[in-house]
């Protein structure tokens, strides 16, 4: 394609214009981008959704190719053999029922849903005051429940962890705990932490970008000092 017209496609794509012959596909790092988009979803889509009908798609993208764009439609119909232990699907509304609206009372309220981008930088200003989050004894197990039932499998530790680090979190020991609780030091080992890559989008001036990224590298991080003995080698952290 001639980057004249690679350029048009982008555009369109971007600005939600796309044809029946775009092949572009916006994926995120960000669970809580995601997770707001699907309440976007219900809310504002014609057709107006059921939270039954509305499913988060998580794929390992480790062994993809740099620079790699798939369709989504094209994702959820390869789920062959080799697919279906590389990514996991659940709809929002077995979510929901396994208690996301009370980890997570924000996303609860439903005259926000109508709001997606907006929404989500509003979710994110505690980070940015520095209002940090003390966690209660069954914070971890609610997520780890909501990781493990929802998706199941190596997906429960980095959900759990993910659905964790909505809220700014200090060193905190009773999620240490709470993690302790949960997974046995031989899990912890098997699920090679260091090799989950974060894209925590760095900015030009060298600032962190996106918070939540930001804790969950930090959160994974302490778990592997927990259990393993030592910090996770920084170069284990880049990005393809």
């Amino acid at each position: 394609m001639a980057p004249f017209e690679a350029a048009k496609s982008l555009k369109n794509h971007l600005n939600w214009k796309c044809d029946a012959n775009c092949n572009l596909m916006s994926w995120t790092t960000s669970l809580l981008f995601a997770l707001q988009y699907g309440l976007y979803r219900h809310q504002k889509d014609d057709d107006r959704p059921a939270f039954e009908d509305i499913f988060l798609l998580m794929i390992d993208t480790r062994d993809f190719p740099e620079w790699t764009f798939i369709k989504d439609l094209e994702a959820v119909n390869a789920l062959n053999d080799y697919a279906m232990r590389r990514c996991e699907e659940v709809s929002f509304q077995k979510l929901i029922d396994l208690g996301l609206f009370e980890l997570l009372p924000p996303l609860a309220v439903e005259a926000e849903w109508e709001k997606w981008a907006r929404r989500a930088i509003e979710l994110r200003q505690p980070f940015y005051r520095g209002e940090i989050s003390s966690p209660v004894a069954n914070e971890v197990e609610r997520a780890v429940r909501i990781a493990g039932d929802g998706f199941g499998g190596r997906w429960t530790f980095p959900v759990a962890a993910m659905l964790l680090a909505f809220r700014p979190r200090a060193d905190d020991q009773v999620i240490l705990e709470g993690f302790k609780a949960e997974f046995s030091e031989d899990k912890i080992r098997e699920l090679s932490l260091h090799d989950i890559q974060i894209d925590c989008h760095v900015l030009p001036d060298d600032r962190d970008g996106l918070p939540e990224l930001v804790q969950f590298k930090k959160l994974v991080n302490d778990v592997h000092r927990h259990f393993i003995g030592k910090d996770i080698n920084s170069l284990f952290w880049t990005v393809r």
